[in-house]
């Protein structure tokens, strides 16, 4: 039987079926530090409620059952760190699930030294942390909260001493928006400095409808087949961007990861994206730029790179390409060292980083 790229038969996606989990995304506290424009939790209806610990054990248990070997990400429009047990739970994660990846995403705004601390020593394999300005006035038009001054002295703190450790990879993600685009220059001379494993300027995605963009007849979410959403009550989505559930494949209390992979919900939601162009989710794949266009090209080109070429010959492309994410520096430990250097020497004084920074910004545009 012939596949498609994503490792999915033809007749699989058909009847909506789906061979493999590779995502799972879990919100455990329910709670977020920031108020983003562009995070699509803003579409959603209702309040998460934080994860439990009979909730949480039965989500590693069912994953431990399951064999999981995929990513399991502590994060889905949230803030981990509001979770008070949340370094419990990922060393927790890591001894029962050993063949999965832990990955997490944090703004850093409310980390503590004590924290900082801890979260150096997580057996996470990759960490990322989203800023979204280089000053104040920016940060607060993106994030909605005034919380720069925060975030951005924590994460100088965590990267000057993550640099000495480098026990996991550590990414440093800014966030390109139309509120900090004038900054560029300088935004990218910085992240050139920074001692990190690998840092991006990411453009920002239409997901859920929160940012304008008009909907598409092509779009089809073969990322539907390959990821889980689980919110505080065990329920489950197929979709990552689905705060309050609407794409309900089951409950993580009451049914064992394949029955949810492939419950009656979870195929017959799939069926109506691929049949009716998600006439009943209007709100997700046809104004979402992780969905791929054109979902005939998936049955008649299994080939990626053949199949991306023509859809953007034909002006189906989605935006969803790696020319999009303009990497600024992937480092080795050798420039990770060279870097940690300069970087301690800037900031020697960790009481006044903002303004450290607004002095190098000074000197950046002075010398041109």
């Amino acid at each position: 039987m012939a596949f498609i790229s994503d490792g999915i038969s033809r007749a699989g996606m058909l009847t909506g079926k789906t061979p493999k989990l590779l995502n799972v995304y879990i919100n455990t506290s329910g709670a977020c530090t920031n108020r983003c424009y562009m995070c699509p939790g803003r579409a959603a209806k209702t309040h998460n409620k934080p994860m439990s610990d009979s909730v949480f054990s039965t989500v590693v248990q069912r994953l431990a059952e399951y064999d999981f070997d995929g990513n399991l990400h502590f994060y889905g429009q949230n803030e981990p760190l509001t979770d008070p047990n949340i370094f419990k739970r990922i060393q927790y994660a890591k001894q029962r699930l050993p063949k999965t990846s832990l990955h997490m995403i944090s703004n850093f705004t409310i980390l503590s030294d004590s924290m900082l601390e801890k979260l150096l020593q997580m057996p996470l394999d990759r960490l990322v942390n989203s800023i979204y300005a280089l000053d104040a006035e920016s940060y607060e038009k993106i994030c909605g909260r005034p919380n720069y001054i925060k975030a951005i002295t924590n994460q100088v703190k965590f990267i000057k001493r993550w640099s000495r450790k480098k026990k996991y990879p550590f990414l440093v993600f800014l966030i390109d928006s139309e509120h900090n685009r004038s900054d560029q220059k300088f935004m990218e001379w910085f992240l050139r400095k920074l001692p990190v494993t690998k840092t991006e300027r990411s453009p920002l995605f239409h997901t859920r409808n929160v940012l304008p963009r008009e909907s598409s007849h092509h779009n089809f979410g073969i990322c539907l087949f390959q990821n889980m959403l689980i919110n505080g009550e065990g329920n489950t989505s197929i979709c990552p961007f689905d705060h309050d559930c609407e794409m309900f494949s089951g409950n993580i209390l009451h049914m064992g990861i394949p029955e949810i992979m492939n419950s009656r919900d979870a195929r017959r939601i799939r069926c109506n994206i691929l049949y009716k162009k998600g006439s009943r989710y209007p709100d997700f794949c046809s104004v979402c730029d992780y969905a791929n266009e054109n979902k005939m090209l998936y049955f008649f080109l299994p080939q990626d790179k053949i199949r991306r070429k023509i859809q953007a010959a034909a002006g189906f492309d989605n935006g969803f390409s790696q020319k999009q994410f303009r990497t600024v520096s992937v480092n080795s430990d050798s420039k990770i060292m060279k870097k940690q250097v300069w970087f301690d020497h800037i900031f020697a004084d960790e009481t006044h980083i903002p303004e450290t920074i607004a002095l190098c910004r000074e000197k950046f545009v002075k010398n041109g």
